[in-house]
């Protein structure tokens, strides 16, 4: 595969799926069954701890870094609080931060990957595959579904906001069912965690089937 993000030398399979759609979940049962997941959202985790990160940080955004603690007051952490209302209401910070947080993934792709270098192949955690467009540098894509509604009802409750927030947080993202139309696999959520369970079971058989 020419394009595969990132240049890796091995099948890499997206797993994706709209928020509070148990995507998360699935993530873990995958790596418990023996595969190699790497999650995006680690990856921008670690990017935020590196010191290059945050002086660059502290550039576009200086009220988002806070002192230590008194006795350390020449170390500073990011209020990510502060960082996050930042990031909604200023556009062209929105825009530096997210440039500034995407240019450090491909190393730190790269380093996670060679840690599994045994398999042959690589699952991705990518929650914005569809959003940033990234699914054609995948050899397949997994998709974590479940009934709009149902997503609803488990935003507002995993993260206990208002209705109203959750519709707009939903509106951000593509629709599920659109993404359904561009999956190669589709785990149903809508149901008992028991029957998400089984079709993980069939889906690693058909991935070791395909790619080992």
């Amino acid at each position: 595969m020419k394009n595969r993000l990132y240049q890796l030398d091995k099948p890499l399979v997206a797993l994706s799926g709209g928020i509070a759609s148990g995507k998360t979940s699935v993530s873990q049962s995958l790596q418990k069954s023996g595969l190699a997941v790497i999650c995006a959202d680690a990856l921008v985790h670690q990017a935020y701890r590196m010191q290059s990160v945050k002086e660059q940080i502290a550039q576009i955004a200086p009220s988002a870094l806070k002192e230590k603690s008194k006795e350390q007051s020449s170390e500073k952490n990011i209020d990510f609080k502060e960082l996050r209302k930042l990031f909604f209401n200023d556009p062209i910070i929105k825009e530096k931060i997210e440039k500034l947080i995407y240019a450090q993934l491909p190393a730190l792709f790269q380093a996670e990957a060679i840690k599994h270098k045994s398999y042959s192949f690589l699952i991705y955690d990518i929650p914005l595959l569809f959003e940033k467009k990234k699914q054609d540098e995948f050899d397949a894509i997994i998709l974590v579904s479940c009934h709009p509604q149902q997503q609803l009802q488990r935003l507002i409750q995993r993260d206990q906001i208002d209705e109203q927030l959750a519709q707009k947080i939903l509106k951000a993202q593509i629709p599920i069912e659109e993404k359904r139309q561009m999956a190669d696999y589709v785990i149903d959520n809508s149901r008992t965690w028991q029957e998400t369970q089984k079709q993980v079971d069939e889906l690693i058989l058909k991935l070791r089937a395909r790619y080992q």
